[in-house]
């Protein structure tokens, strides 16, 4: 393997090592414009992408352990890398497509040590995010509480 070749498969490993989730997209049609966007979006999540042949990616994907056979590789191929919620990371892939004629398409994922498949990873984002549930478990909690405040309230009047 090239010296450069070498290099790029050393950066995307430790991207692998470092985010603790992943995406795989197939792009089409992202002028540069468009791609720094997606770039921009990504990163305001904590995020990174790197856009790789496919030959690279088999590599990289071999040496983390990473089970790549389900995974559609038609196209040109890149990957999304996500720390924190992946959830929330998935939304704004999926959305960004949506937006910019399926110029990204999710097409397979790790999350949580779990490969996804494209199906999967469409579930993926109709979930709720970590805030949501966050708030939504608050407000669980909170719900009994107001009412027996509510009650006592229309009890002492």
């Amino acid at each position: 393997m090239r010296k450069d070749k070498h290099l790029l498969l050393d950066e995307v490993t430790d991207s692998f090592r470092s985010f603790d989730h992943f995406f795989v997209m197939r792009y089409a049609s992202l002028n540069a414009n468009k791609a720094n966007d997606f770039r921009n979006e990504v990163a305001k999540r904590g995020g990174d992408v790197h856009m790789l042949r496919k030959r690279l990616l088999q590599k990289v994907a071999e040496s983390i352990g990473f089970n790549a056979s389900q995974i559609s590789f038609d196209g040109h191929i890149g990957l999304v890398f996500a720390a924190g919620d992946p959830v929330e990371m998935c939304k704004m892939l999926i959305q960004f497509g949506k937006d910019n004629n399926d110029a990204v398409t999710l097409v397979g994922a790790r999350v949580d040590n779990e490969t996804l498949v494209a199906g999967q990873v469409i579930t993926l984002s109709q979930l709720p995010g970590k805030a949501e549930m966050q708030a939504q478990l608050l407000a669980t909690f909170e719900a009994p509480l107001s009412q027996t405040l509510y009650h006592h309230k229309e009890v002492a009047l």
